[in-house]
């Protein structure tokens, strides 16, 4: 377990450090920021581009109530829109306001220059193994989250 002990701490310090570097390289090219909150919102709203309150705070793993202030507020500036679905009036569907989209598309900047300048100097392969074992990460913790969920209700 010691020797597990210590890889789990290389690879959190490994992580640390690149994603600071990460964060540095996005707060250069992604202004402004968000708060962690709306932009896990925004983020997923650039993946899937209308959802619903209750898929995201299903997605996120926080109370739709929590969904319901923050979009509030994010609505109010600009970065999300919201609107009634007129086939079920109790639906609100989620979407990039202007303020999102424009944030949006400084992200996809972003990424098109970590992919030239970074990524590029990566092995494929490597890339393939970090990306299966954060998917299996989050579903692992996905689960455990329901779980406890489960457990709470």
């Amino acid at each position: 377990m010691d020797d597990l002990k210590r890889l789990v701490d290389e690879m959190n310090q490994a992580y640390e450090d690149a994603s600071f570097r990460f964060q540095v390289e996005m707060e250069r090219m992604v202004q402004p920021l968000l708060p962690p909150k709306q932009e896990n919102i925004v983020l997923l709203l650039i993946r899937v581009p209308s959802v619903t309150v209750s898929d995201l705070a299903a997605r996120l793993g926080i109370t739709k109530s929590a969904v319901s202030q923050t979009l509030d507020k994010m609505e109010r500036g600009g970065w999300v829109k919201k609107r009634v679905n007129p086939a079920n009036r109790r639906e609100v569907r989620v979407s990039l306001g202007p303020k999102g989209e424009a944030f949006a598309e400084r992200l996809r900047r972003f990424d098109q220059m970590m992919i030239e300048t970074y990524y590029t100097r990566l092995d494929r392969e490597d890339i393939k193994t970090v990306t299966r074992v954060f998917r299996q990460l989050h579903e692992w913790m996905s689960r455990e989250q329901q779980e406890r969920n489960r457990r709470n209700e």
